[in-house]
């Protein structure tokens, strides 16, 4: 995840979530995913993605998105997105994104997010997301 070329979504340069420039989603800056301020989304502040504390998707409170909660992403339970329920995404089993399985958006099967082939969306592809 997080390669350096390619029209990838989440590397390094610009029009990309996961990189570190002025440009992108998910840098170091506001309004980005994957950043670490309070304006930005899956920082550590509020409104964001990924953070751990505030209005957040991605931190670690069943208010969240991406936390442990059940209405989250990334967190664990059956409710929730990106966990490890039959309502997920990155989870490990049912009607996941980001799971492991060919019917999943994430994983290493077909028609996946996150997963490592050029047809994907989060691989090492050129339309992908997190490659």
């Amino acid at each position: 995840m997080d390669r350096w070329s390619g029209a990838c979504v989440v590397r390094w340069n610009s029009a990309c979530v996961g990189c570190q420039d002025n440009a992108c989603q998910s840098r170091w800056g506001s309004a980005c995913m994957g950043c670490w301020v309070s304006a930005c989304v899956s920082g550590w502040g509020g409104a964001c993605v990924g953070c751990w504390s505030g209005a957040c998707v991605s931190r670690w409170d069943s208010a969240c998105v991406c936390g442990w909660g059940s209405a989250c992403v990334g967190c664990w339970g059956s409710a929730c997105v990106s966990g490890w329920g039959d309502a997920c995404v990155s989870c490990w089993s049912g009607a996941c994104v980001s799971r492991w399985d060919s019917a999943c958006v994430g994983g290493w099967g077909g028609a996946c997010v996150g997963r490592w082939d050029s047809a994907c969306l989060g691989g090492w592809g050129s339309t992908c997301i997190a490659c």
